[in-house]
């Protein structure tokens, strides 16, 4: 039953791009019904068997209690029962407006705090799923594999549409960003979110490959020989998944996808290169290799990446809303406007200057500052922060198969950065990837001994 549960939630994340990358309600509700299931299905597997868990909550105790104090406070926010004192005056407002009684919340919005705790318990399932099926070196493989052949598929899928000038999403004409890759996505900055993690984990399934050869007895020739006989002959799918992968990401004209794509490589070869008795041919050569490749991509089909990258923002909109955002922070600092309420917020703060309704921060720290006030929405961040801390530990310590942990604290920072400007990780289909992968490579973070010992208590089994 285990293995069942493994492969559909493979499959539930693996498809949840298609269509849209879910951001309609019926589609992340679908999703978070499968997740539920799945999780529900696992623990009563567990529970019959009488097993503890492959990894137990101890070991995740800090970040699991930041985050549930996240929900909670969220739930808070959406419950009727806070004193009036705490609650938005808006309420009051629409009271006094309609003549009658109306109970009153902290959240402007309680249904879309509602459905946005909804939606983080389903990215939270999935982590836990993942963090108990990734413990295993060859599911954790079959983790990255799933997801840079799906990255592949995706990117192809992009490429052929790019390139036909279709301005099609499968069987849906375009709305936006018909001029730019999106995949099967709405917007392009998610498609480039999504790709990013596609091209790292497709990069530490290649250095996996190399780490499992002996290059120790190897004279230079030889070396160099096996190196390229290994990578274009016996990898050659996974050098195909990273050109194509490398050229969607790149032809989405995501500017900051592709900054953070970049970075976050460079943060991928850096943390193998402090890695423990990770024996890479040329290891030290490492980061100058992935950010020649970039040179190389960004020279093939990366010139609108350019050309964008020295534009300047004419009318400035974007700092607009970060002024107007901040400006609704200051007003309920602590308590927030209600998880997910950003749009119904900032609709009092906008300005004429706008063309059209505003329904994105395009940078996630501030939006949740915004719903959730800053404590919590910083105690997320921390929860985060702390997982990738936990893979960046292991990718020094472990002593073997240390390129998952660095691929985790690589995806972090790339997911982290590309936050700052855009809204990503709110589209269900890319947090739904980020949480398989960070949970993957958080359970490879520890080694089996660590492992054992948390889960018994004692050094022998």
């Amino acid at each position: 039953m285990s293995r069942i549960v493994f492969w559909l939630l493979l499959g539930t994340v693996l498809l949840s791009p298609v269509p849209f990358g879910a951001i309609f309600p019926w589609s992340y509700t679908l999703l978070a019904l499968l997740v539920g299931v799945l999780v529900l299905v696992w623990s009563t597997t567990l529970l019959v068997a009488g097993a503890p868990p492959p990894v137990t909550l101890r070991m995740i105790a800090l970040p699991a209690a930041l985050f549930a104090a996240v929900i909670g406070w969220a739930l808070v926010q959406a419950s009727p029962w806070t004193p009036g004192a705490w609650h938005n005056p808006v309420w009051a407002e629409t009271a006094k407006g309609l003549g009658a009684d109306v109970q009153g919340y902290i959240s402007v919005v309680p249904y879309t705090t509602e459905t946005s705790v909804m939606r983080l318990l389903t990215y939270a399932g999935i982590f836990w799923l993942a963090l108990q099926f990734g413990r295993s070196g060859e599911r954790a493989r079959q983790v990255f594999y799933a997801v840079a052949m799906a990255g592949l598929a995706y990117a192809a899928y992009g490429l052929i549409v790019d390139l036909t000038g279709a301005q099609t999403i499968l069987w849906y004409d375009k709305e936006t960003y018909k001029d730019n890759l999106t995949s099967t996505f709405r917007y392009k900055n998610a498609y480039a979110t999504y790709a990013g993690m596609g091209l790292i984990c497709t990069t530490a399934l290649l250095v996996r490959a190399l780490a499992r050869e002996d290059f120790t007895r190897m004279g230079p020739r030889e070396r160099l020989r096996s190196v390229l006989l290994l990578i274009f002959e016996r990898s050659t799918y996974l050098l195909l998944a990273f050109i194509l992968i490398a050229s969607a990401l790149l032809l989405s004209d995501s500017r900051g996808g592709f900054l953070a794509a970049i970075l976050s490589m460079i943060v991928f070869a850096g943390a193998l290169w402090r890695g423990r008795n990770l024996k890479l041919p040329y290891g030290k050569s490492s980061v100058a290799v992935m950010v020649g490749a970039g040179a190389v991509f960004i020279a093939i089909s990366g010139g609108t990446v350019l050309d964008r990258l020295g534009e300047s923002v004419g009318d400035n909109q974007r700092a607009r809303i970060y002024a107007q955002t901040m400006d609704a922070i200051a007003e309920r600092p602590l308590r927030g406007w209600g998880l997910g309420s950003f749009e119904s917020v900032f609709a009092k703060y906008q300005d004429a200057g706008f063309d059209k309704r505003v329904a994105r921060a395009h940078n996630e720290y501030l939006d949740n500052a915004l719903g959730l006030g800053i404590p919590a929405a910083a105690a997320l961040v921390l929860a985060i922060a702390l997982i990738a801390l936990r893979c960046l530990r292991g990718s020094i310590t472990r002593q073997r198969d240390a390129y998952y942990p660095a691929a985790g604290f690589a995806i972090a920072v790339f997911a982290g950065i590309h936050s700052l400007v855009d809204f990503t990780l709110q589209v269900p289909a890319v947090a739904a990837t980020f949480a398989l992968l960070l949970g993957t490579c958080c359970a490879q973070s520890w080694s089996s001994l660590v492992r054992r010992i948390a889960r018994t208590g004692t050094r022998t089994s």
